[in-house]
């Protein structure tokens, strides 16, 4: 029995954000190094071991003498989904915190709605990169508590995609 067999195990059910991993993924077949290796086909390498730098399924072929075995891991890139909101923002043209936004990663669909106190919409983006300045019809809104509603869309740790809903509220300070 190899021991890539073990580690397939367990890197199966670990995914990996090779997008925030500061370190390197070593795949290794056996400590044997009398064995012949073979890493797929299209890698090409022949050593016990192999770096990973991305998501996929990787096959080995391991020979001692006559004897051969083929092995594979699947390593899964995943990297969470975030998303933050501020709860003040300060229009006031200094060029500091003076738009009002959402910021995220790996959100797939994204729709934000802003009311005012009274359930009025004043704002609507369809776009994480569409901020809101802090007027209504061109004209600077006073200064309040807006309640803001962001539907967005995520991928799970399954492949599946999950509709998720973000309620709070922002204080626009002049």
């Amino acid at each position: 029995q190899y021991p890539i067999s073990e580690l397939n195990k367990e890197i199966e059910q670990t995914p990996i954000c090779f997008d925030e991993l500061d370190s390197i993924i070593t795949l290794t077949a056996s400590s044997n190094r009398d064995y012949s290796y073979q890493w797929g086909a299209d890698i090409n390498e022949t050593t016990n071991s192999f770096n990973v730098t991305a998501g996929g399924t990787y096959f080995v072929s391991i020979t001692d003498n006559n004897c051969s075995t083929i092995d594979n891991v699947k390593v899964k890139d995943f990297c969470q989904w975030t998303l933050y909101v501020p709860n003040a923002f300060t229009p006031d043209g200094d060029q500091k915190n003076d738009v009002f936004f959402a910021k995220g990663y790996n959100i797939q669909e994204f729709k934000m709605l802003i009311y005012d106190r009274w359930g009025m919409n004043i704002f609507t983006s369809n776009d994480i990169n569409i901020t809101w300045d802090g007027t209504y019809l061109n004209r600077p809104v006073q200064l309040d508590v807006y309640v803001y509603k962001i539907y967005y869309t995520v991928e799970n740790l399954d492949g599946n995609m999950e509709k998720e809903t973000k309620v709070g509220t922002v204080t626009l300070i002049r």
